[in-house]
């Protein structure tokens, strides 16, 4: 299941509240980028009510019984407000909410298991909140003769595929794009897990919105034969959805 929703609610001060979710993702291809995408998962609220200027700060925890705080890596791929809590003494940045958003970042590569996603709210904080866990939307491969459609219904959310060149030039093409507001980033991964970045401008250059091209051909190694990974990122306050061929 790529996503489950739970209502939270914080009826007293000084009390926290949290939930698990279960992560299933490729074993580590020594520590190679396309394992680490596939530990890519997103944390959504919606329906926030703390009133005035209240936060919540999000803990992690990998297992039930685990007590060491997983902090998220900053990178470019995390999408969090943070902020400096001090925890038994120590300084630690943690993601925070003030409303409805969503907090999209990295687990450690060939993470399998149960977390434990703790809320804390800051000062005397009371309320509720419903919380969204999204995994990626795993794909059908795609070939020039099979599209896929990809559904990103969370923000912060991704979509993976996979496919097979056959030449040293690859075309992207997507149609039916629909996202409230943002943009979906496209990147590629090579067989052997790489990210690939080898491409004419950036590996942030190829992205679908209503207003962009739709359209890329993008040029590979000449040894381009395997099967690659292609993974819809979208950026912004929304999910969306699309349809992708490639030729």
């Amino acid at each position: 299941m790529s996503e489950q929703s739970c209502p939270l609610t914080i009826p007293e001060k000084d009390a926290t509240t949290g939930f698990f979710f279960y992560v299933t993702t490729a074993p580590p291809e020594n520590g190679t980028a396309a394992s680490q995408a596939a530990a890519h998962v997103t944390l959504q609220v919606s329906n926030y009510d703390f009133g005035g200027s209240s936060t919540v700060n999000l803990e992690l925890y990998e297992g039930p019984h685990d007590t060491t705080l997983y902090t998220p890596p900053s990178s470019p791929s995390s999408h969090c407000n943070v902020a400096q809590t001090v925890i038994q003494k120590v300084t630690k940045t943690l993601p925070y909410f003030s409303g409805n958003n969503f907090c999209s970042f990295d687990l450690p590569a060939g993470t399998n298991g149960w977390w434990y996603a703790a809320l804390v709210p800051q000062g005397s904080a009371t309320g509720s909140l419903t919380m969204t866990y999204a995994a990626n939307v795993t794909l059908g491969e795609l070939s020039p003769t099979v599209a896929v459609g990809a559904t990103i219904p969370v923000a912060g959310q991704w979509a993976g595929t996979t496919f097979d060149p056959t030449g040293n030039t690859v075309t992207f093409s997507a149609s039916g794009y629909n996202s409230v507001d943002g943009q979906v980033f496209l990147e590629l991964y090579e067989p052997n897990g790489s990210l690939y970045t080898s491409l004419p401008n950036n590996p942030g250059a190829y992205y679908f919105t209503g207003s962009r091209p739709q359209s890329y051909t993008i040029a590979l190694p000449a040894d381009s034969s395997g099967l690659w990974s292609a993974f819809l990122e979208p950026f912004g306050p929304a999910g969306a959805s699309l349809t992708l061929t490639m030729s």
